[in-house]
């Protein structure tokens, strides 16, 4: 694809990481057992060590070089994202009829909007406006903030206001846990984490068991089934095992940010 401005190293670093992973595949089938070891582990091990070490180093140095060339360029991200319009975020706007029509009908309607954006670049209120069956819905739906992608940035900006450092990660819900450990290390250094969660908010009693700091729980009201707008998440918080949990009302990630800002003051002035 000649139109493309991506780097060859990043292919090659994509490609080192699945050797690794194949390598490290045929290290683990035959691990020793009671401390026994044949001549046929020992062969692998010489055989697959090396080449997951050097496939390692040298995918490290190409990701290294590229990082240290890497520019970001937010006009033109704020530019694809506005050609996309409100496509980027219907799954937000889902959430929001859902409770008035139904998770099924709301996805339903969306879809049909996207082929019809597509085709004509009618807005989604107006499209929502002509339909009989969601014209009462959009009526209590803020859709400018529901579509405009900055509203999925959070209030972290409101704890920078106070003087903390902040570190934000994305997408380590309990449902891929393994993105959670991923992040664990980096997670167990701050000096509190706010966890915000939807659905049954499992994710607070996960990450209260794995860190020693106190964890500030945020049930989110975007969630589907029997979420109830974030009182199903409020709920499971509350009745949370782990200790060092703290829970702030549904959706209040502004109470979140002060707490952990002057607790993190605290932990400064203690220093």
């Amino acid at each position: 694809m000649p139109q493309k401005r991506n780097p060859f190293a990043t292919m090659k670093t994509a490609v080192g990481a699945r050797v690794v992973t194949g390598a490290t595949a045929s290290l683990l089938m035959s691990p020793p057992a009671a401390h026994e070891r044949d001549h046929r582990q020992l062969e692998i091990e010489r055989d697959t060590l090396p080449r997951v070490l050097v496939t390692l180093g040298g995918a490290q140095a190409k990701l290294l070089g590229l990082l240290g060339r890497l520019h970001v360029n937010e006009e033109a991200l704020r530019k694809d994202a506005e050609l996309e319009g409100p496509l980027l975020l219907t799954e937000h706007v889902l959430m929001q009829l859902a409770p008035a029509i139904g998770h099924e009908k709301a996805h339903d309607v969306l879809q049909e909007y996207v082929t019809q954006y597509q085709r004509t670049g009618v807005s989604l209120r107006e499209y929502l406006e002509s339909r009989p069956d969601t014209r009462e819905a959009v009526a209590g739906i803020d859709l400018e903030a529901a579509t405009d992608p900055r509203s999925y940035l959070g209030l972290a900006r409101d704890a920078e206001t106070f003087g903390n450092q902040i570190k934000r990660i994305y997408d380590v819900g309990v449902s891929g846990i393994h993105r959670l450990f991923a992040h664990l290390d980096e997670i167990q250094q701050a000096s509190a984490v706010i966890v915000i969660a939807g659905m049954e908010g499992a994710l607070v009693s996960v990450l209260g068991g794995l860190v020693s700091v106190p964890v500030i729980a945020v049930p989110t009201s975007i969630g589907y089934g029997s979420n109830f707008q974030g009182l199903t998440a409020l709920l499971g918080m509350l009745n949370s095992c782990s200790s060092g949990v703290s829970v702030v009302n549904i959706d209040n990630g502004f109470g979140a940010a002060y707490n952990a800002s002057m607790i993190n003051q605290i932990k400064e002035s203690s220093l």
